[in-house]
């Protein structure tokens, strides 16, 4: 099995405008990502601080795809 994650990257928006809405799922995320690890980091690099993530994740079995756990809820984390 192997870690998988779905994720975005959103800009800020001005004060006193709304933010736009978050994805809905793993399916609209931009970006995919996979790790073999249980405990691992990820670089969103810097040019991404100050910046919001919107991120999924779920076990994924490369093998029997039936086996692969579901996704995870949003997560919702500001970038530093």
């Amino acid at each position: 099995m192997i870690g998988q994650m779905s994720y975005s990257i959103a800009n800020r928006v001005a004060v006193g405008t709304a933010q736009p809405a978050p994805p809905a799922g793993p399916s609209e995320c931009t970006s995919q990502d996979v790790t073999t690890h249980a405990l691992f980091t990820k670089d969103f690099e810097i040019e991404n601080a100050g910046k919001i993530l919107y991120i999924y994740f779920h076990w994924f079995d490369l093998h029997h795809q039936e086996k692969s756990g579901p996704w995870s809820i949003l997560y919702t984390i500001n970038l530093a």
